[in-house]
Parts: structure tokens; sequence; C-alpha cells
């Protein structure tokens, strides 16, 4: 289904779905609506939207090939959640029943952060089928397209390693999704990232004939309202009706990634949708990737493009897993850079700095109190660090260690420390704390003068 995207909405909570729970319905369903095309949404109107016993609905949301999603209420839980209603002219297909009904089952199978929870199944009194999950907030990664800047184009990034983790999850549960694409990304707040509609999605070892038979039949009942948008994104394989598996998806997540990055879909030249679906059964990426090229992205993401689209499966990433390894790969590569940085740092000072602990010990020091103190780097971490601390200071030297535990800043305080062959060293000490991480963070300078031997 292709969920509006300024309409659909998420809750914070992260619920875990009860696929046990089956619903009777007690009561009619009242709403009357519209539907993108302007045929009426009709679920008998009258004087107020109600569903079930305790569910009431109140708007409709979001609509799409079989589909109607409803905004409701579950009067027994007091909290808004969302139904999906299969649509009225499906009620006498069997095979649309089984296969909105298959949906729920899938996707109550699933239990991930990045996949809405189902709460439970139903049937109304007209016969068709709905079940209840959870309800979205946020906006779909379409309505984010095309970028505006480099700073969006790297959170758009960050949510799109997300949906990598989470199709990773279902390739790893045997479950292929088979219509990824920006509508069916929702971003919230917070960083918070949500596959939907799960209408074509299969398993990959069911040996169902009814369940392999459901992703194609649902595709081609919804076609005639979504064949802009999916085939954009579809493996060539899967357009030209051949047997696909996670690979298929692959290429439907590098497509998505392709459009972040250049900011046009990869058939974007196409003008009917008979050109459209005669360039996703080619694979006929040729136009993306030169667009890709231009857009001159690192050479790491260049790659794992063109090997995402490339037209055979052989040829891609086996599953999502590999796409998110590679993204987390990425994400830590700053951090590590850093670590670096601050280690080439900690070498080149002539300063002394360390990490110590509020209990009293040192957890990591650098090369210079190794050269200035003369013990070695074992030494200096499993002794107490007052233990190295000239005696007549260590009182002064704990005060300061309790304004640290204190909240409080260390600024050019002077205490005299032992060396290892004998003789003192005046130090010269600033520091800074994080008592709720129970860290020390300091930086020392020798301010000796010739104090000799004692």
């Amino acid at each position: 289904m292709n969920l509006d995207p300024d309409k659909q909405e998420t809750s914070s909570e992260e619920d875990e779905p009860d696929a046990g729970e089956n619903f009777s319905v007690a009561d009619t369903v009242y709403y009357e609506g519209h539907s993108s095309d302007g045929s009426a949404v009709s679920v008998n109107a009258g004087s107020e939207l109600l569903c079930t016993s305790h569910y009431r609905l109140i708007e409709a949301v979001g609509e799409g090939g079989v589909g109607v999603v409803y905004r409701a209420y579950d009067t027994d839980l007091h909290r808004e959640i969302a139904i999906k209603i299969l649509k009225q002219k499906f009620t006498g297909d069997k095979l649309a029943v089984r296969c909105f009904l298959e949906e729920a089952a899938l996707m109550s199978q699933l239990v991930h952060p990045g996949i809405p929870p189902v709460y439970g199944i139903g049937t109304l009194d007209d016969n068709r089928p709905f079940y209840a999950m959870k309800l979205l907030d946020g906006r779909s990664l379409a309505a984010h397209l095309p970028v505006n800047s480099d700073e969006q184009r790297a959170e758009l990034l960050g949510c799109f390693a997300k949906c990598c983790q989470t199709m990773a999850y279902v390739h790893s549960r045997g479950i292929v999704h088979l219509d990824l694409k920006p509508g069916n990304i929702m971003i919230a707040d917070f960083g918070r990232v949500r596959v939907i509609d799960w209408g074509l999605a299969r398993r990959l070892d069911s040996g169902d004939t009814v369940e392999q038979d459901c992703s194609r039949h649902c595709e081609r009942k919804s076609r005639s309202s979504d064949v802009r948008g999916t085939p954009q994104y579809m493996a060539p394989e899967q357009a030209r009706g051949e047997q696909v598996d996670a690979r298929a998806d692959v290429f439907s997540l590098g497509a998505i990634l392709c459009e972040i990055v250049t900011g046009k879909a990869i058939y974007a030249e196409a003008d009917s949708s008979d050109q459209l679906f005669r360039r996703a059964m080619q694979g006929a990426t040729g136009n993306a990737l030169r667009r890709l090229h231009q857009s001159k992205p690192e050479k790491w993401l260049h790659e794992l493009l063109k090997r995402c689209l490339d037209p055979i499966p052989g040829n891609r990433p086996q599953d999502a897993q590999e796409l998110a390894i590679a993204f987390a790969r990425i994400q830590e590569m700053p951090l590590k850079l850093y670590e670096s940085d601050m280690a080439r740092f900690w070498e080149l000072s002539p300063d002394l700095f360390c990490i110590a602990d509020l209990d009293g010990y040192f957890r990591q020091v650098n090369a210079n109190f190794l050269t200035v103190l003369g013990y070695t780097e074992r030494e200096l971490l499993t002794k107490p660090f007052l233990d190295f601390v000239h005696e007549s200071d260590r009182a002064q030297t704990l005060d300061q260690v309790r304004n640290l535990g204190d909240g409080k800043d260390v600024i050019r305080f002077r205490n005299r420390y032992m060396a290892a062959d004998g003789s003192v060293r005046l130090l010269e000490w600033t520091a800074k704390s994080v008592p709720e991480e129970n860290l020390i963070f300091a930086v020392a300078r020798d301010v000796s003068s010739p104090v000799g031997s004692i």
C-alpha cells in the first residue's frame, strides 16, 4: 500500500506483537471517505466511527492497492492504533483475502524495532478481514527527497543504514519484502526508522503454493494505481516475474540509496508506464550510474551502489546484512580516526596526558608519564596514583580528587611526584571530571626545577 507520507503516523513505544490475539467483530464499522482516485472508500456511514466492540475508527490515513489504513482508538487499552481493512472490491476474492491475512501473520512473526507490531486480526460484518497494528508518526523517506543539503543527505544515509539493519534481520528470517521504496520507509523523531507495507512479502522457504502466489496476485491487483512507484525500485528478475530471493531487496535498497545520493530515481527518464516497466525488466541503470559518477560519492559508496544495482543477481551483495555491515564500518571510521588523531596528539605533545578514575587509579597514560617518572606503564596502571605522590602532598591531592568528584574543575594545581630514580618531579595539573562515568581527564606539565634526590 502507498501510505500518504505526510499522514502516516507512529508512536514512540516499542511494543511487541501479540500474534495470538484474534478479534471477533461485534458491531458494524462506520466510516465514509474517498480513495486517492476519487472513488468511495465505504465502510458504512453512520453517526459515529465504530469498528469493533473496542475499536473506534477515526479517519483514513493511507491507502494502497488492496487495503485502506485508518487511525483508530482502542477503547480497552485507551490508545490510538492503526487498522488496515481489505477494500470492498476484494471481498469475494479468496486469494486476495488469503494474501491479506498472510501479510498480517508474517508481520506478527517479525519482532524488530524497525517493523510495526501487529496487535490482532478480525473480520468485519461484511466478511472483510482487518488487522490492528501500531500507529506510526513521522514522514516517509519519499517526503524527504530530493535532499537539499549535505547535512540532510548525511541524516538520510543514517536512516538508510537503519533500514538495512531491519532488512538484514528480515532476510535472516528467510523473508523478502519485495516492495522496498522511499514511500515504505517511515522516519520519525529521534532517528526512528520503520519499514512498512508487507503486502508483497513472502517466505523464501515456504512450500505453501498459495503463499507463493500471493505477492504476484496482490501486485497484479494493485498495479493499476501503483505502476509508477514500484517499478522504479524493482529488481529486473522481479519485474520479469522470475524467481526472487533477498538479492531482489538488495537491488531495491540500491535504487533507494542511489536516489538519496543523486537526487533522482534510477529510471527517472522513463516517460510512460510501459517504458518504465521495460527499463525495470532490463535493469537499464546506465543513466543512473552516470548520475552517480557525476555526484562523486565516496569510493566505498560508489562501489557498493554499482554492486547493488547490477542486473545480474549473483553480482550483488547476497542480502541486506552486507549493506548493514558496510554502513556500520563507515560510521565507525570517524570515531576510529578521532581515536587515532588523539593517540597521535598524546604522543607528540610534551605534556603528560592521562585518564584516571575517581577511585584513585590511572586508566590510561601517554608515553610522557613513563619518560618523566621512569615507571613502566604496568606500574602506573596497577597502583593507586596517590602512591606516586610525595607524601607531603597527598592530602591536598586527595582534596582535589574530591573536588573533581563534585564536578569541579581543577586548574593549575601543583603537586610533587616521586620518580622511579628517587628524584622529585613538580607537576602542574589541569583536570576535568565526568562524575557520572567516574572518570577524570587530566593534563600535567613538568615544571620542576632541579630539586634533587630525597
